[in-house]
C-alpha cells in the first residue's frame, strides 16, 4: 500500500454530531497507522475532515501530503519529511500557522499550495531550492513573504486575491530563469522587486493592484506575452520595449 485516501467521511450527514464522530474516527485511524509504523510507508496521503495531524517520521516515504478543505485543521506538527514533494492545504480555511522551522528539513518540495488558508506568515523557504509552484491565492491575512532569492527553479508565484499582501523582502527576485507566471492581482503591493533575471517570464498579472505605483524595468523580459495592468489606477508609468507582447491590458 502506498496511498492513504480519507475523503468526505461525513458527506452523508452535515450535522455537528456526525462531523465530530467522523473527525474522531479519522484521528483514531491515523493514530493506529502511526502506532504500527504503516503511515510512514505511504507515498501519498489525502485527508479531509481532520483537526490534527500526528508527527510523521523524517524517514517517511511520503511524497505528497494533501490536506485540502480540512476545515478543522489549524496547524501542522514539525515537518521533517525528507522526500516530500507536494504539500497542499488549499481550502483549509482555518489553517493558521506552521512551526517556525517547518521547512528547514524540507529540501525537495516542488509544490506548496496554501490557497484560502488563514496564514499570516510563512516560515523561511531558503532551503526549498526545488520549489516550482508557490500558490497563495486568497490568503487574506498574508502581508509579506520571506526571502525568495534562493528559489531559482520557481515557475509560478500566485498571490492573486491575497488582499492584505504588501511586501516582498527581496529587492530583486534574483536569478529565476524558470519563472513563467507572476500573479499579484488584487494585492496591496506598491512596487515589485527587480525582474531583470527572470528572462522567461511570460505572464505578469497585476489586475486590480490599486496601490501599485512603480514597475521595475521590463526590457529583459523578451518572452513576456501577457502584461495585465487593468485596475492599477495608481501606476504612473512603465517602460517596456518587447515586441513579443500579445496582450497588454491597462484600462
Amino acid at each position: 500500500v502506498s496511498w492513504l485516501l480519507i475523503h468526505d467521511v461525513c458527506i452523508s450527514d452535515s450535522g455537528s454530531e456526525a462531523r465530530v464522530f467522523a473527525t474522531s474516527f479519522v484521528m483514531k485511524l491515523v493514530r493506529t497507522f502511526t502506532q504500527v509504523s504503516i503511515l510512514n510507508k505511504f507515498e501519498r496521503m489525502v485527508i479531509t475532515q481532520i483537526g490534527k495531524l500526528p508527527v510523521l517520521s523524517k524517514h517517511s516515504a511520503m511524497v505528497k501530503l494533501i490536506l485540502r478543505e480540512c476545515g478543522l485543521l489549524e496547524e501542522l506538527p514539525h515537518l521533517t519529511l525528507q522526500r516530500l514533494q507536494m504539500l497542499d492545504l488549499s481550502g483549509s480555511i482555518n489553517f493558521k500557522t506552521f512551526k517556525d522551522d517547518s521547512f528547514d528539513k524540507l529540501q525537495k518540495p516542488k509544490t506548496l499550495n496554501l490557497s484560502e488558508t488563514q496564514v499570516a506568515n510563512l516560515p523561511t523557504l531558503s532551503k526549498c531550492r526545488e520549489l516550482r509552484h508557490l500558490i497563495l491565492r486568497k490568503c487574506l491575512k498574508l502581508e509579506e513573504l520571506p526571502h525568495l532569492n534562493t528559489l531559482e527553479k520557481l515557475e509560478l508565484l500566485d498571490l492573486s486575491s491575497a488582499i492584505s499582501f504588501k511586501l516582498f523582502k527581496d529587492e530583486s527576485f534574483g536569478k529565476k530563469e524558470e519563472l513563467h507566471e507572476l500573479n499579484l492581482s488584487e494585492t496591496q503591493v506598491v512596487q515589485i522587486p527587480s525582474l531583470s533575471e527572470c528572462y522567461n517570464l511570460r505572464k505578469l498579472i497585476l489586475t486590480g493592484c490599486l496601490k501599485l505605483k512603480i514597475l521595475p524595468n521590463l526590457d529583459a523580459l523578451s518572452r513576456l506575452i501577457v502584461l495585465d495592468l487593468s485596475g492599477a489606477i495608481s501606476l504612473i508609468e512603465f517602460h517596456h520595449q518587447s515586441t513579443g507582447l500579445k496582450l497588454l491590458t491597462s484600462t
